[in-house]
């Protein structure tokens, strides 16, 4: 699979169509679960592939902007720190009292706020515990925040 990388992103961007980003999307999340479980960095550049495809689909929806840039930065933060600039963007939607939880505590783990997203979390009901433990988000929290 892992040598075919490059070819199945060909295929994929020769057929893309909006109608298709959902499942592109998922793709990509995958992917980045897929270099989180085997640190094999083709995947990661497979997913940041995904995502600058999927991206120009410019869709005027702000939700989706918010969560391309969860992604995106999820990707960058795989491989870097994320730059002040990158931080700023975060902060920004922050103090727009953003009123999406599962969003806030993806914005939390990005910026390093580990205490801050675990109060968030408790909160969550057990679905939503579940469903946000299965996002590729989930494992950037439990590998940045290994507790002693």
């Amino acid at each position: 699979y892992e040598g075919y990388l490059n070819e199945i992103y060909k295929d994929l961007k020769v057929k893309y169509k909006p109608v298709f980003r959902n499942d592109y999307e998922r793709i990509m999340l995958e992917s980045i679960i897929v270099f989180d479980n085997t640190n094999n960095s083709k995947f990661l550049k497979f997913s940041r592939n995904l995502f600058n495809l999927i991206k120009s689909d410019n869709i005027q929806n702000i939700r989706i902007e918010i969560v391309n840039l969860i992604n995106k930065l999820q990707i960058v933060r795989r491989s870097r720190k994320l730059k002040n600039i990158e931080k700023e963007k975060l902060f920004k939607l922050l103090n727009d009292k953003m009123n999406d939880k599962m969003i806030i505590c993806s914005i939390k783990i990005l910026l390093g706020s580990f205490d801050e997203f675990e109060i968030l979390f408790e909160k969550f009901n057990d679905f939503e515990k579940q469903t946000f433990m299965n996002y590729p988000i989930w494992n950037l929290y439990k590998f940045f925040n290994k507790k002693d």
